[in-house]
């Protein structure tokens, strides 16, 4: 008997904020008191940089990854008073397993009676100052139109009793041409990259209620699995126009 396994990958809408000045995309907003500042994450996430985090694997535990941000290109929107980005993401794997490493997350996955054997990346963006996703409809009028990422696996085997099991391990992926349509005047958008810090399948994580509702836009993102599990497993990125970086610095406004 054979049996095949994906790794599932979490695969989100990512988001960002209108800028109109060059170099400006990388300026982080350290100023002022938010809910998103208070939790003390990363905001290390520039664009043309790269980034690096973790994913969790049954039976193995965390493995490397990077991501980039690359082709960030901000212009007005068709429609009045809005702004359009665009953008491509690239994840990364930095890691091979063994033999020995397949055969374990498989006798692990069977004994704790899950359908994955990892968690796989997450990008998406959040409300700075409630820590609430934004891909769902949102009260910020903020849009995504995300592509279907471009998926590279490698396949792994482990023939463990009678059956025959074959994993496909991500080694890259990416997402090429994401459109972010959003108010010219908002200033809340947070955009995250990170990895999964649980396996999130079945009772085996206690926080997959809460991670579920982070992604229908109604639970903050302190309260889920990626921040519980591991705080500075993710790197984040506020973007902000120059009138709305020395307002939020100085309290200046031009």
């Amino acid at each position: 008997m054979k049996k095949k396994l994906l790794c599932m990958t979490l695969v989100f809408a990512l988001l960002t904020v209108s800028i109109s000045i060059p170099d400006v995309t990388n300026w982080v907003a350290a100023a002022g008191t938010s809910y998103m500042k208070a939790l003390g994450v990363n905001w290390d996430l520039k664009n043309n940089a790269s980034v690096s985090f973790t994913e969790y694997y049954i039976g193995i535990g965390d493995q490397n990854y990077t991501a980039k941000i690359t082709n960030y290109k901000l212009a007005d929107a068709k429609k009045s008073g809005y702004k359009q980005l665009t953008f491509d993401l690239t994840i990364q794997s930095n890691w091979s397993p063994s033999q020995s490493q397949i055969n374990k997350m498989v006798n692990t996955m069977n004994e704790k009676n899950v359908d994955s054997v990892g968690e796989g990346y997450y990008y998406t963006v959040v409300d700075y100052n409630t820590g609430t996703n934004l891909e769902k409809k949102n009260n910020y009028n903020v849009t995504v139109k995300k592509p279907k990422a471009d998926v590279k696996q490698e396949e792994h085997t482990a023939a463990i009793g009678n059956t025959d099991w074959t994993i496909g391990l991500v080694k890259s992926a990416k997402s090429k041409g994401v459109t972010v349509t959003f108010p010219e005047d908002y200033d809340g958008v947070s955009i995250v990259v990170g990895g999964g810090n649980a396996l999130n399948s079945g009772a085996y994580n206690d926080l997959k209620q809460k991670d579920d509702s982070f992604w229908d836009g109604k639970t903050a993102f302190g309260e889920t699995s990626y921040y519980k599990k591991g705080k500075k497993n993710s790197h984040w990125m506020r973007v902000l126009t120059l009138e709305q970086y020395l307002f939020d610095k100085f309290g200046y406004q031009g």
